[in-house]
């Protein structure tokens, strides 16, 4: 919660702020001469915006706290024109995902888009609005005639961190005689409509809207090149820092500085002069410990004076928590370990900065900023939040702006880390590392509440999570010789991976991933990194890809956590582990923990002594000649047969009705020659295709070539393929379309339906034909689940608003399958 102050209060808090310095008559933001050329490109590094005054002081409109996210404004101006430079700060991961708005052409409804708006009043009779979106349309008017049209340019671009906006305003345009002379003010204001954050942010305190002129604050026109900028007030844990660099400061004027904070502990005031060195440069700090608590608010007052006039005054603010930035700067290492493995974090951002396996000597080293560890999808709760486009998406990355508290413990467990970061002022995420007493393998648990809020607007819904991340690994982080192993069908081994690993899309587990692990290595080491989910089961991608230009590797775990407001999501925890030697290593990690998590199913001795199969297709045989099938196996020494597209419909394609093909024999005929085939010592398995359904199958097995041939008795789908959920219980994809193959085979009425493996309808089917009739009935030994529904497939969601998803729970058909096999029945299913 945040601590909000009483009006009076905040009246007496200006008041002593502002004792002892001629208060400005409204807020006040000084406009440097330009020491140099500028070019409107949207780049502001140029040295002659370094000369400029900066500020941050941005709250939301109709209120006196400060908005979300950061903006900074500067301007400048020279003979010919003014100048402003405005950079919106935006979460990490977001700038590349921020769409650009719908307005095209100008005076178009570009005010509606992510922009900044500009309102000046040279005169006190009129004023000028400019307005620019994310995209760089352009909107101008004379107050709210917008048939008025100026000669002025604006530039934007982009960075990893903001949006940048850059203006150029000509006097000429402003109905200006020239450059106004030093100590003139005008009536000015900046806004900003936050589309992210849904805030209509104003540097001027307004109340109602944007064209409040009488509210607008002033820009002064100086007449030095005066550079001046705040750090604005940063927390570190519970303490606070602010500084201020002022460059350019004349030798003959008199600068000083007043800051005065408000927190839960206390107030800290600075009433300094800038003192200007031999350059012209001053610098003051402030560093209050245990101002802050997290979830409360300060209050802030500042202003910066030359002499008796004011160069930067803002209206006094409330700086939520939720606006408070943490502080960066340099990492502040912090490690957990033991006498084989260490991992090195930054104690201000939770990044991971090493990974080091001591035995062997290796040393993963991060990027400069460290690997962030995490990535976090979300949508807003406004922006289709059951069904979404990828274009709704928004990626979070925990980091100095989100981490709320560090915790360290040390007990029989090993040594632990738990970093909580704060998504969007809601959602909490907690990341824990664990380095066990012994051994290589570190465990890696996530946990996110994503609490109801008060405002819908502010709502998330966590739909994607990869966790661990490490982007931006060099491909020979291990050593010389690197490749990258992954149990992939049998097996895949990737030499050179910032090559090969180009395009490399996710890969599905549980699918072909047959097992939750990959390593990259090399001459030095490895890095094992593993899946540690038991029941339920996520959807879940191993993600490994490398840059073409950098060849720095990506490696995460993607698992759809599906977390809506009021939930909270807990999946197993994953492993990784710096190791020496190869792959081999890794696989033997893999193979201990899967040991120890799983109970072993006993597997009868013809399985484990079978040296293969003999695999036989139909339609070109008939179940009579099946024992003769194994008569010329066993001369092979071999005494497995596994049988595909036997199910009717298998001639024409692989249709999901599990009853025997019965242009291929009766029942009674596969029941004999499954008995006989027993008689000589063999085995029988089947491949029964569970992973396409069909709407209409129902309207299929009408068909009089099939119908004269399948009993009455025998259940199936009904006609209606609306009824009893059939439709509804299939895959359907996160933009809301159900899952089908493109292609349509012939005898589909409808083509391919990808079928919900949690979908009560479907998974009651699958157990009636797989257990209770091909098990039990005809005496099967081995059902192969080849096609498993849902893997490889995006996250399955149930046709119903706000029904929480069942599909994230993974296949629990094959659970309920193995359930349904009666103990020391006479035919006992293996899912081989």
């Amino acid at each position: 919660m945040a601590t909000i102050f009483p009006r009076t209060l905040r009246l007496a808090l200006a008041a002593v702020a502002l004792a002892g310095l001629g208060a400005a008559a409204a807020p006040t933001l000084g406009v440097s001469r330009a020491s140099g050329p500028v070019v409107v490109d949207g780049d502001l590094r140029e040295d002659a915006w370094r000369r400029a005054v900066v500020s941050t002081d941005f709250r939301v409109l109709g209120g006196d706290q400060a908005a979300r996210r950061r903006t900074a404004v500067r301007c400048l101006y020279d003979a010919e024109a003014l100048y402003l430079g405005i950079a919106c700060d935006l979460p990490s991961g977001a700038a590349t995902a921020l769409e650009a708005g719908m307005a095209r052409d100008r005076d178009g409804a570009v005010c509606g888009d992510e922009c900044v708006e500009i309102y000046l009043a040279p005169t006190p009779r009129s004023y000028v609005h400019l307005a620019v979106n994310l995209a760089g349309v352009l909107y101008d008017a004379k107050a709210k005639d917008k048939a008025w049209n100026g000669d002025w340019t604006a530039a934007v671009s982009r960075t990893a961190e903001a949006w940048v906006l850059e203006v150029r305003v000509p006097w000429a345009a402003l109905d200006s005689a020239g450059a106004p002379v030093p100590g003139q003010e005008w009536s000015f204001n900046i806004a900003r409509n936050d589309r992210l954050h849904r805030q209509y942010a104003t540097w001027s305190p307004l109340v109602r809207g944007f064209h409040e002129p009488e509210g607008f604050g002033r820009l002064r026109f100086l007449s030095e090149a005066i550079g001046l900028e705040s750090s604005g007030v940063q927390r570190a844990g519970t303490a606070v820092h602010w500084s201020v660099l002022a460059v350019g400061l004349p030798s003959a004027g008199q600068a000083r500085a007043r800051l005065v904070l408000r927190g839960a502990h206390g107030d800290r005031v600075v009433d300094e002069a800038l003192a200007a060195t031999a350059d012209g440069t001053a610098r003051l700090d402030l560093e209050a410990g245990d101002l802050w608590s997290p979830g409360t608010s300060l209050w802030q007052s500042l202003e910066v004076w030359l002499d008796d006039q004011p160069i930067l005054a803002p209206a006094p603010l409330i700086l939520p928590a939720e606006a408070l930035r943490a502080r960066r700067g340099e990492p502040e290492p912090v490690t957990v370990g033991n006498d084989e493995v260490s991992l090195t974090f930054d104690r201000r951002s939770g990044r991971l900065l090493e990974a080091a396996n001591r035995t062997c000597g290796l040393a993963i080293a991060a990027p400069p900023e460290g690997f962030a560890i995490a990535e976090i999808d979300a949508v807003s709760f406004l922006r289709r939040p059951h069904c979404f486009r990828d274009e709704d998406v928004q990626t979070i990355l925990p980091d100095c702006d989100t981490l709320e508290a560090v915790e360290a413990e040390a007990g029989a467990f090993g040594q632990r880390l738990r970093f909580r970061h704060r998504l969007g002022g809601s959602a909490l995420v907690t990341l824990t590392i664990t380095v066990p007493l012994q051994g290589v393998e570190t465990l890696w648990d996530i946990a996110i509440d994503n609490p109801r809020t008060v405002r819908p607007s502010q709502s998330l819904v966590i739909h994607r999570v990869r966790y661990p991340s490490l982007s931006g690994l060099p491909d020979t982080a291990c050593g010389a010789d690197p490749h990258v192993v992954v149990p992939y069908l049998m097996g895949q081994r990737f030499p050179d991976p910032g090559r090969t690993l180009v395009g490399q899309r996710p890969l599905p587990y549980i699918g072909g991933l047959t097992m939750g692990w990959f390593d990259v290595y090399g001459a030095d080491g490895g890095l094992y990194v593993k899946v540690g989910d038991v029941l339920p089961l996520p959807e879940t991608h191993l993600i490994l890809r490398s840059d073409a230009a950098s060849r720095l590797l990506t490696l995460a775990v993607q698992r759809w956590a599906l977390c809506w407001p009021g939930e909270r999501w807990t999946p197993g925890p994953c492993g990784l582990a710096p190791h020496a030697g190869d792959w081999h290593r890794a696989a033997d990690l893999y193979r201990d923990w899967f040991r120890e998590t799983f109970t072993q199913r006993p597997r009868p001795d013809w399985l484990v002594e079978a040296d293969g199969y003999v695999m036989t297709g139909g339609p070109g045989y008939e179940f009579g000649q099946l024992p003769r099938v194994l008569e010329n196996a066993q001369a092979t020494g071999i005494d497995y047969i596994q049988l595909w597209s036997q199910m009717t419909g298998g001639e024409l394609s692989y249709h999901d009705f599990g009853f025997p093909n019965p242009y291929m024999g009766t029942e009674a005929d596969l029941k004999q020659a499954i008995r006989a085939i027993h008689r000589r010592g063999g085995h029988l398995g089947v491949y029964l295709n569970f992973n396409t359904g069909d709407p209409l199958l129902g309207t299929f097995l009408r068909q009089p070539r099939l119908a004269q041939k399948i009993p009455k008795a025998i259940p199936r789908p009904g006609l209606d393929y609306l009824a009893e959920g059939w439709l509804q219980q299939s895959l359907m994809d996160h933009t809301g379309s159900y899952s089908m193959w493109s292609t349509t085979v012939p005898g589909y009425l409808d083509d391919y339906w990808n079928t919900c493996p949690a979908g009560k309808a479907w998974t009651d089917y699958y157990a009636y034909w797989v257990t209770d009739v091909w098990a039990r009935d005809y005496g099967l030994d081995v059902w192969v689940p080849r096609q498993l529904p849902g893997v490889a497939r995006q996250p399955v969601l149930r046709h119903r608003p706000r029904a929480p998803p069942p599909g994230r729970r993974g296949p629990e058909h094959h659970r309920l399958l193995r359930a349904a096999a009666a103990p020391g029945a006479a035919a006992v299913l293996y899912d081989a």
